[in-house]
């Protein structure tokens, strides 16, 4: 079986970039935050295409 991976990104504002992903033809599918005013964690979907989007701050660390 295939593993599929999805790209974590690390993002200041959620909500900004999944407007900056839109103008690129993505759609948010979902969000989560474990409690009101805790960091988000965003995906989008364009296509075959998925990425998630990470307000916490210790996602996506390139080590």
């Amino acid at each position: 079986m295939d593993e599929e991976i999805i790209p974590i990104l690390r993002v200041e504002d959620a909500a900004a970039a999944v407007e900056w992903y839109e103008r690129l033809g993505f759609a948010k599918q979902w969000e989560h935050r474990f409690e009101t005013g805790l960091p988000a964690f965003v995906e989008v979907a364009r296509g075959g295409v998925r990425l998630f989007l990470s307000e916490h701050e210790g996602d996506a660390h390139p080590d």
